[in-house]
């Protein structure tokens, strides 16, 4: 286990920041969300990796992967980044592979017209301790024929006032694009996390690793909540860049009602 969890470790840190991606292999890891009967400690600890990249389980558990003996299994596993989702075509093979794994086979459509990975658009963010709403607003009225954009229109329109009015942050020094959640905090929550699930896969006796499991839990729950929390901000913060009113202000309510 601890050969795994390093190995996933190392996946989910080089994919931070990182998508399109797809995450596919034989990780003999059981759990119900992928057709198992159970879920061991192989599968939790996946699952548990990939849900902080909001990764998506493609398997549908319809069929199983590995046959031998009249024996069967899920073992072989793919996951994707959300935006390949609806593009995909995911199935298993049930022909003649001369290995007791069957062939999963996929294609992703690359039809769709996507963002650049090198757009700085799309690759850094502004400073948002530099906004102030009046500088924005006058940055936005600058603006020319701003009814009825398209998406791509308004980003752009977004960008060039954010341009205006925000210093750009710098770019990461390993060049890879960070999660838009990402921060300091949930950097440092997660180590802790790793860390302590370490210290609880290391535990000589059963009562030392229950202690240290509940050690554990306490940890992962206040990573979970500071990922959600840091989303949520993130969201609020964009609809007020857009609209100008706080998420679920009464002017907003009232509009959501009307």
């Amino acid at each position: 286990m601890e050969q795994f969890n390093q190995m996933i470790d190392r996946l989910s840190s080089d994919l931070v920041g990182r998508s399109p991606f797809v995450i596919a292999g034989d990780f003999n890891a059981w759990a119900v969300e992928w057709g198992s009967r159970c879920t061991n400690q192989r599968g939790q600890a996946l699952l548990e990796a990939l849900a902080k990249l909001d990764a998506v389980l493609v398997n549908d558990g319809a069929s199983s992967t590995f046959r031998r003996n009249g024996a069967e299994s899920w073992i072989d596993v793919t996951f994707v980044s959300p935006g390949l989702v609806s593009d995909l075509d995911w199935r298993v093979d049930e022909g003649y592979t001369h290995s007791d794994h069957l062939a999963i086979r996929f294609k992703i459509n690359y039809g769709v017209q996507r963002p650049r990975a090198g757009d700085p658009c799309q690759v850094r963010g502004w400073k948002s301790n530099h906004f102030y709403s009046e500088v924005f607003t006058a940055a936005l009225g600058l603006e020319a024929n701003t009814d009825n954009l398209s998406g791509d229109a308004l980003v752009a329109v977004l960008s060039r006032a954010c341009d205006a009015t925000m210093p750009r942050k710098a770019l990461p020094r390993n060049g890879r694009r960070p999660a838009y959640w990402w921060s300091a905090e949930i950097a440092a929550l997660r180590s802790a996390c790793l860390k302590f699930r370490r210290r609880t896969q290391r535990a000589r006796t059963e009562e030392e690793r229950a202690v240290r499991r509940e050690v554990f839990r306490a940890a992962r729950l206040a990573l979970n909540k500071a990922i959600k929390s840091s989303k949520r901000a993130c969201f609020d913060n964009l609809f007020f860049l857009i609209t100008g009113q706080p998420v679920f202000s009464k002017t907003t309510i009232t509009q959501l009602k009307g």
